[in-house]
Parts: C-alpha cells; sequence; structure tokens
C-alpha cells in the first residue's frame, strides 16, 4: 500500500499551540527573572534611612561697610581661600577727616621747624624730608581711597549699563571712567613721587648722618613719631577687607552686590560643598541588630539611577 504525504500544519495553527503551551512559561520565566534582577538591584529593606549633610559656609564681614567688589556669581565653582569680595569697612568722609588732621598737625611741626633752618641747616634738612614724605603719604591715601570708591561706582555702572541698558546711560559710564582714570594716574603720580622722596632720604642719611635724635628738641621727635604711626594706624583700620571662601564648593547664594551696604555678620553669598563627609541616619525600630561602630554599611540612592 502506498504511503500518502503528511498533510502540512498550517502556521495559525502553530502558533496557537505555541500560544497554549509554551508562551506561558516563556512569560513566567521573563517575569520571574525581571523579579528577581529588581529586588537585587531596586529593592532592599531599609535598616536605617538618612540623608547626606550638606555642608554650607556663609562669607561675612565682621565690620560694617559697603561691599566694594563681589568676584563671584551665582553657580560659580570656588576653592577654599579665593577672594571672594572686598568690602571697604570704613566711612569716606571720617577717613578723609582723619587725614586731614594728620596733614595739618603736620604742617604746624612744619612752623615750629622754621626757626631752626638757620643754625642747624643739615639736621632740619633731613626732618623736614621726613615731613614731605609724612605729607604725601597722607595725600596718597587720601587718593588710593577715592581711587577704590571710583573702582567699585565703575563697575557698578559698567554692569547696569551691560545687563540693563535702560538704567544708566553713556554719559553716566564715561563720567565714571573719566574719574577712576584720573585718581588712578594721581596715586601712580604720588607713589613715584614717594618713592624718589624715599630714595633722597636714604641717600641724604648715607651722605649725612643726622645729629642723635636727642639733639632735637624732644616735643617735636614725639610729635613727628606720633604723626607716622597715626598714618599707620589709619591706613590699616580704613583699607578694604578682601573676603575669602572658607571651603571648597559652589556659589549657591548671593545676598549682595557691588555698591550694597552691609551690616556686621551680615551673609554676602553662601558656599555650598560639592563633597559631604557623613550621612546622618536615623534608626527605624524594631532593628534587627544593635549599630556597631565601625560596622559596614551598604547605601542606596532613592531617585534617580540607583547607586550604591
Amino acid at each position: 500500500m502506498k504511503r500518502l504525504p503528511p498533510i502540512p500544519t498550517p502556521p495559525a495553527l502553530r502558533w496557537r499551540e505555541f500560544r497554549i503551551r509554551a508562551l506561558p512559561m516563556v512569560v513566567f520565566a521573563a517575569a520571574l527573572a525581571g523579579v528577581i534582577w529588581i529586588w537585587n538591584t531596586q529593592l532592599a529593606a531599609p535598616t536605617l534611612v538618612g540623608e547626606v549633610e550638606v555642608r554650607r559656609a556663609h562669607v561675612a564681614s565682621i565690620h560694617p561697610g559697603t561691599l566694594a567688589k563681589l568676584n563671584v556669581d551665582r553657580f560659580s565653582p570656588v576653592r577654599a581661600g579665593d577672594p571672594v569680595a572686598e568690602v571697604l569697612v570704613s566711612d569716606p568722609r571720617y577717613l578723609e577727616s582723619t587725614l586731614a588732621v594728620i596733614k595739618a598737625e603736620a604742617e604746624i611741626l612744619r612752623l615750629q621747624l622754621d626757626p631752626l633752618v638757620t643754625t642747624e641747616r643739615s639736621r632740619v634738612d633731613f626732618q623736614r624730608l621726613r615731613l614731605e614724605l609724612l605729607d604725601q603719604k597722607v595725600r596718597l591715601a587720601s587718593a588710593q581711597m577715592h581711587l577704590r570708591y571710583a573702582e567699585a561706582e565703575y563697575d557698578r555702572i559698567a554692569a547696569l549699563r551691560r545687563d540693563s541698558p535702560g538704567i544708566t546711560s553713556q554719559t553716566d559710564l564715561e563720567i565714571a571712567l573719566r574719574d577712576r582714570d584720573s585718581l588712578r594716574a594721581e596715586v601712580q603720580s604720588r607713589e613715584r613721587l614717594i618713592r624718589e622722596l624715599e630714595t633722597d632720604l636714604a641717600r641724604l642719611r648715607i651722605n649725612h648722618p643726622p645729629a642723635e635724635p636727642q639733639a632735637l628738641p624732644e616735643g617735636w621727635r614725639l610729635a613727628l613719631d606720633l604723626q607716622e604711626q597715626r598714618l599707620k594706624q589709619a591706613l590699616a583700620e580704613f583699607g578694604p577687607v578682601t573676603l575669602t571662601a572658607p571651603i571648597d564648593g559652589t556659589v549657591s547664594t548671593v545676598y549682595r552686590f557691588s555698591g550694597d551696604n552691609v551690616a556686621a555678620g551680615e551673609p554676602i553669598v553662601t558656599i555650598t560643598a560639592t563633597r559631604s563627609e557623613r550621612i546622618v541616619a536615623y534608626l527605624i525600630p524594631p532593628w534587627r541588630e544593635e549599630p556597631q561602630v565601625g560596622a559596614p554599611v551598604e547605601v542606596r540612592t532613592r531617585s534617580g539611577p540607583r547607586a550604591l
């Protein structure tokens, strides 16, 4: 008896058999593998719930004053020790009056010195040169103080002109630029003159040594020394204070800008550290084991990629 060819099975019937017999097992195996992967990588029964301790530092001035220059913007990266801002901690009118008093008293000393000129020429020339040097230092300090305010004013107007052109005019910018450049030229010329006077004073000290200080009137010598010390004290007290970043990080908040008045202890900027050194965790009772110092801990993040 001749064998007949097998009747082919339709593809639809094969697919139906696969769906009924094999597909449930494949779906179950895939689901089981997915659950195991999620359980191992994404889920864990937390023993401790904590948060990263964010380290922040405020930059503030210990004295009230005017913010002359701000060197950073928001989200600017900084390193510990970088200059952040400059604060003028004194009223320029008070500094101007202090320098004026020193200058007036130095002029009185000059007038008191005139009667000694004919008899003690060499010694008087040396002291007169000291007086001239003191007078130029006073004038230089006054010019430097005005220059700092002129530079701060120019920076403020330039920033307003760049960011908001309608607030200030081009004329205001040109006036601020003129004042800054003229004061800068005056400071440079007085610094050059002071260097020359110091050179002449050193040459006179070598070629014609002055007489012993006791040869001069004691009151006059003490008064001259006092004025020099007062000038040094005024320059130290009224100079700009540079504020630096205490930590490495990013500027997260800016509270004050150039030209603003700041109070003592008032924060100017806040710096947030880019890295944290510890995590503060809180126990969820009941816990399975008592925490021990030095015990290994597995840390998982809550959102985003579950980093370990």
